[in-house]
């Protein structure tokens, strides 16, 4: 399979798990973070210590949420600059691989019947061809990761 088609079976795949999964909001996710610990009590006064954070020095806040995405690697897998659940994207993975699996067998299907029929040679081959491409591309798949 040619690298332009191979990018574009992983283009599609990415767009339906981003389509399958719900976007982690990475910055309330770093807040909460900073929250766990409670309010902090300023003269009587309490504030969130994110809010605070972020109030005070907005490109500290922004290089902390940054850190806090990178720390979370391990769960989070990214996709276009967005944030998933990594088990999210993985089911929504598989369930784009079912689906080529699918064309496949049917691509497979279709050509027992034209080999039993003893059908013309040319669509055998051509069936063949969309055949080796769609697992190719069942390959390109299975070979990406988050």
């Amino acid at each position: 399979m040619n690298t332009s088609t191979e990018q574009d079976v992983i283009a599609r795949m990415l767009s339906h798990v981003e389509s399958e999964c719900t976007k982690i909001d990475v910055e309330k996710s770093f807040a909460e973070s900073l929250d766990s610990e409670g309010e902090v009590n300023v003269m009587g006064l309490t504030f969130y210590p994110s809010r605070i954070w972020q109030e005070m020095d907005p490109t500290a806040f922004r290089c902390g949420v940054s850190d806090h995405a990178e720390s979370m690697s391990d769960q989070w897998a990214e996709i276009n600059g967005d944030y998933y659940e990594c088990d999210e994207a993985e089911s929504a993975k598989e369930e784009f691989l079912d689906g080529l699996r699918d064309e496949l067998s049917h691509l497979e299907s279709e050509l027992e019947e034209f080999e039993a029929e003893g059908d013309a040679a040319g669509a055998c081959e051509t069936i063949q061809t969309q055949i080796n491409a769609k697992q190719a591309e069942i390959d390109a798949v299975e070979a990406h990761s988050f």
